[in-house]
């Protein structure tokens, strides 16, 4: 592996996903990486925003745990097949050389006020943090868009890496939740994943105790890491 990248450990703070526990983080700021890099690193259990790769060495928790879909055995359940009929006439765009834009950044301030439930402090950020978090160029970035006619109804970011897919973050107008756009993102991405013989579909973290990253259980089969580079098998294709 070939990675040039600085190494640091990120001082505890209060997690966002679960208010009552301590957040730290392992962090790799990288200067160069290549697609199979990037491949290695999700399986070691490393998530990542533009250059920058993390995953949590939480004090006494354990509690985000990586998950990744398998695909030969993934098929669209009944619920995901009832999303997509609703979603029907929602145009698929997919792009290897994302740009940022106002109407992406608009779109992600709207779905950021889901989380304060969970997250009373959650900010957006300006529109430059939002670019380089997510528009920033690097190897095996893509989105994949949801559009109604002119409309940006949800924006999928993920990598493409030599066998796996990686859900990176997805943001949609709370406004269509009744026709379950994240979902079908996700399902649209599992579905090219699966159509191009890829083994993964990387989807972060999963947490069972918070109701916005519990979803991730329900696709199926899947696979969780135990430690570092180990993958159990949970699910399988009944789940």
């Amino acid at each position: 592996m070939a990675i040039h990248a600085y190494r640091a450990l990120g001082p505890p703070h209060p997690c966002s996903y679960l208010p009552r526990e301590t957040c730290r983080l392992e962090m790799l700021q990288v200067a160069r990486i290549d697609p199979a890099d990037i491949e290695a690193l999700l399986a070691l259990g490393y998530r990542h925003f533009g250059s920058q790769f993390f995953r949590p060495v939480c004090p006494g928790c354990r509690s985000c745990v990586p998950l990744r879909v398998t695909l030969d055995g993934w098929r669209p359940r009944r619920a995901d097949r009832r999303a997509l009929e609703r979603a029907v006439g929602l145009a698929v765009e997919i792009s290897d050389a994302p740009r940022a834009s106002t109407e992406a950044y608009r779109l992600y301030c709207r779905h950021k006020e889901r989380f304060r439930d969970t997250n009373p402090d959650a900010d957006p950020g300006d529109y430059d943090s939002f670019a380089a978090a997510f528009y920033e160029p690097f190897p095996c970035a893509w989105t994949l868009a949801l559009r109604d006619g002119g409309r940006l109804v949800a924006v999928m970011h993920f990598d493409r890496t030599p066998r796996a897919l990686s859900a990176v973050y997805c943001y949609w107008d709370p406004a269509d939740a009744a026709l379950s756009p994240g979902r079908v993102a996700l399902l649209n991405l599992a579905d090219l994943a699966r159509q191009e013989g890829l083994k993964y579909l990387y989807l972060g973290f999963w947490i069972a105790e918070n109701p916005h990253m519990s979803y991730k259980a329900g696709m199926v089969p899947h696979e969780i890491m135990t430690r570092p580079g180990v993958w159990t098998a949970l699910a399988d294709g009944a789940g």
